[in-house]
């Protein structure tokens, strides 16, 4: 019995530590993404618009070239454009 219940407590104590890092993990990605979502915000209106919807920021999914023009009714080489200046910035 004690056997049983030393290896039940290594098992337990390495399954916190998995959750422990997968907090952490989860942690540092919300972090990643509220600095993204702060530097985007800092954009122009037309460059936003663009990154967030190519990007899927803001919980959409990521947008193909031709439909995000589509979409702000511009040409997929304009997007394509303001993508990149908006991620030069």
């Amino acid at each position: 019995m004690s056997k049983l219940l030393a290896r039940f407590s290594t098992i337990t104590s390495g399954a916190s530590e998995a959750v422990m890092r997968m907090h952490l993990a989860g942690q540092m990605v919300s972090q990643s993404m509220q600095a993204v979502q702060r530097a985007v915000s800092q954009l122009p209106e037309r460059e936003r618009n663009v990154v967030e919807l190519r990007f899927g920021i803001n919980g959409e999914a990521p947008t193909p070239l031709r439909e995000t023009g589509r979409r702000l009714g511009l040409s997929a080489e304009r997007v394509r454009q303001l993508e990149e200046q908006a991620l030069a910035t």
